[in-house]
């Protein structure tokens, strides 16, 4: 989960950058959730966002290996 997590938000910083949204209310749990995880990467540019996201998935496949 944690891999697709960071994939996610990635995605969101290469494409959007900051967080732009406003925080979602205590009571939508998965919402809240998500936006704490791109939130968490505020300031982080595409290119850091990028590098981050491929120094994980080699971390990953070095430990994990690879999958067909």
């Amino acid at each position: 989960m944690h891999i697709y997590m960071y994939y996610v938000y990635s995605i969101r910083i290469f494409t959007v950058g900051d967080c732009n949204i406003e925080q979602p209310g205590v009571t939508e749990i998965k919402a809240r959730a998500k936006w704490d995880a791109w939130n968490k990467k505020k300031g982080v540019n595409q290119d850091e966002a990028k590098t981050q996201y491929i120094e994980l998935a080699k971390t990953m496949i070095e430990k994990h290996g690879r999958s067909s």
